[in-house]
Formats: C-alpha cells, sequence, structure tokens
C-alpha cells in the first residue's frame, strides 16, 4: 500500500481518535521525519534534552533530530527502558503494527484517505521541509542517498485532494461527544 501525504491540518483530528501513546508516536514521526518503527524502537537514552539521537533501522544510518520542548517533556513522562514501552510487556517497546492498525481505525472513523498510514508523516514532515528549506534540507534530514528518492517525499503533495475539506467533521463531532460522555461517566 502506498501511503498518501496528508495536510498537515488534518494530524490533530486523526490525534484525537488515536490512543494518546500511539498519537504521540505520529507526533514525533511528523515532528522528525523518522519511519515509525524507529520511533517505537528508540530507547529512553535517545532522548537528550530536545536532541532525539537515532540509527536507522532500514538504513543503518546514525543521525540527530531536534525536537519541540513540548515533544521532549511529553517524551519524558514515560519511564523504564524505551521511549514508547509495550503496554503488556515493558521490557519491550511498542510496535509498528499496533500504531498502523491505531491510525487505520482512526482514519476510518473520521472519513480520511484510504491509503493514510504512519508513513504519511513522513511525507508531510519532507513537504513542510522543503517548502521551509528546499530539496538538499529534506535529503539531508531523510537520509536519502538519491535526490530523485527525496523528491518523491518532498513533492507528495501534488495532486493531492485536499484532506480537510473532506474530512467528515459530523463523525470527528461524534467521536468527540462520546469521548466527552465517557470522561463524564467515568468510563475512560
Amino acid at each position: 500500500m502506498k501511503s498518501e501525504f496528508i495536510k498537515n491540518e488534518a494530524y490533530s483530528f486523526i490525534f484525537s481518535a488515536m490512543r494518546y501513546d500511539n498519537a504521540l508516536i505520529m507526533r514525533t514521526c511528523l515532528e522528525t521525519g523518522l519511519r515509525v518503527g524507529d520511533v517505537c524502537s528508540l530507547p529512553r537514552e535517545a532522548l537528550q534534552g530536545q536532541t532525539i539521537r537515532f540509527t536507522a533501522q532500514k538504513t543503518g544510518k546514525s543521525g540527530s533530530v531536534q525536537i519541540s520542548a513540548d515533544l521532549a517533556n511529553r517524551l519524558r513522562k514515560e519511564h523504564g527502558k524505551w521511549l514508547f514501552p509495550s503496554p503488556r510487556n515493558l521490557s519491550k517497546h511498542r510496535t509498528r503494527q499496533a500504531v498502523w492498525r491505531d491510525m487505520r481505525l482512526a482514519c476510518a472513523k473520521l472519513g480520511v484517505a484510504e491509503h493514510a498510514s504512519p508513513h504519511s508523516a513522513r511525507k508531510t514532515f519532507a513537504v513542510d521541509l522543503y517548502r521551509e528549506k528546499g530539496l538538499q534540507a529534506v535529503q539531508r534530514a531523510l537520509q536519502h542517498d538519491r535526490l530523485e528518492t527525496t523528491k518523491i517525499y518532498a513533492f507528495s503533495d501534488k495532486n493531492v485532494e485536499n484532506l480537510v475539506e473532506n474530512f467528515d467533521f459530523d463523525a470527528f463531532a461524534e467521536l468527540v461527544a462520546q469521548k466527552v460522555y465517557e470522561k463524564i461517566k467515568g468510563i475512560a
């Protein structure tokens, strides 16, 4: 399945329909451009101040990336071996499949694009960085050897329908109402 570009504005809706920990993983992907598997497997010591140090699983390349103070503070709230521990076994990290499944369910509830996936965050990151700093900055950030590969990401917003315009606001409102009801009743 080819992941689609998602406009930045749509992520807040998607995150609100996801489990908090999975949404935090997605937010990390969106701020860093890292692949979801690389984010899920970050050990606690990878976070140093507002810097995340990583080694990409796909390429074996090491790097570091700056994140916002807000995200860094949220990531520090967990304790243990992993930044994103598995809820079933704290000695293991959360899986990319769990994040993918949660995101797909959230997108289905909200009527968001059929091919939205955690990898969409990497494309959104690339498009935003391209608009701000250019193609070379995207190539460095995504650690691509070939500029042709970078172009696939940096230009992934071309000819994509506006997901915010096509967003199912009624489904979103229903989901919010359900969450508010659960909070009031003490279910959540």
